[in-house]
């Protein structure tokens, strides 16, 4: 099945960041394992720099695919030449790693610029990946029906380290970010953005963070992985935690505000668009 095609290592420990590093809104962590799943997405187009451009982070989900946020493409995405997109995937430096190319940038039919429902899109690649690299697990049907309020998470990516601050061209992780319940979400977000979220916070978000603040995504960490572990497991090559994709970076109020958690894309409400695009 779907969800069983996965495994991760065992992510052993983190590192503090330097001085200078760590988000200002809170503790943001320096990876010391290669994470084989995540990947940077680079945009050649508008390359400012002789590797291009940080565009946002994504999930590689099977051997020629990854999951990241519409909103880095836009509705445009039909028109846009896949060939000036290129993955960076399996290191924590932002362009190490492996390199491979983009064939195709499937953005979802109902996604709408001008809001943040149906913030998902597949990016299909060029070639399978390295042997190195593994997929993150998706969401099983048990899971998707879970109710994760008040489970810890953790969000991985390459963003800035405060609200328009500096980005960081080390990995970053921010752990045990706890699941806020869709309710709470929804009250805290009709403050705001009632333009982009004509009909609210709905059960196809995922929301986590801090009601005092301090932990949460950030620019440019757009499309990365909220990940939440399904368990730990043991055989003879090691020891290996179950990371399942649960949310992908979609938007927030600036980054770690107090009464703001952060919102993603709920993985397991596009299970079924996900699988029919993802088909041989």
């Amino acid at each position: 099945m779907y969800w069983t095609r996965c495994t991760l290592n065992h992510t052993k420990g983190v590192k503090r960041s330097p001085a200078g590093v760590a988000r200002k809104f809170g503790k943001r962590y320096q990876l010391r394992c290669r994470p084989r799943h995540l990947t940077a997405v680079q945009n050649y187009e508008v390359s400012v720099k002789e590797n291009g451009k940080h565009l946002c982070g994504g999930s590689i989900i099977d051997k020629t695919h990854v999951l990241t946020a519409a909103h880095c493409f836009g509705s445009r995405s039909s028109i846009l030449d896949p060939s000036h997109f290129v993955v960076h995937a399996g290191d924590i430096e932002l362009f190490s790693g492996y390199p491979i190319n983009v064939s195709k940038i499937l953005v979802h039919e109902k996604y709408n610029d001008g809001q943040n429902y149906n913030d998902i899109a597949i990016l299909t690649l060029e070639k399978e990946i390295h042997p190195y690299l593994h997929p993150i697990c998706l969401p099983s049907p048990e899971l998707s029906v879970r109710n994760l309020a008040g489970a810890n998470t953790s969000m991985l990516g390459w963003g800035h380290t405060s609200y328009r601050g500096k980005m960081t061209s080390k990995l970053q992780i921010v752990a045990d970010i706890p699941v806020v319940t869709t309710e709470n979400c929804r009250q805290a977000y009709r403050r705001v953005g009632r333009s982009r979220l004509p009909r609210g916070i709905t059960n196809d978000f995922i929301c986590a963070g801090l009601e005092e603040g301090g932990k949460d995504a950030c620019q440019s960490d757009s499309g990365g992985p909220l990940m939440y572990k399904d368990g730990d497991y043991y055989s003879y090559t090691g020891y290996y935690q179950r990371w399942v994709l649960v949310g992908i970076v979609s938007f927030g109020f600036r980054c770690g505000e107090p009464g703001f958690p952060g919102v993603y894309t709920r993985v397991s409400s596009f299970m079924p668009w996900i699988l029919r695009n993802i088909k041989d």
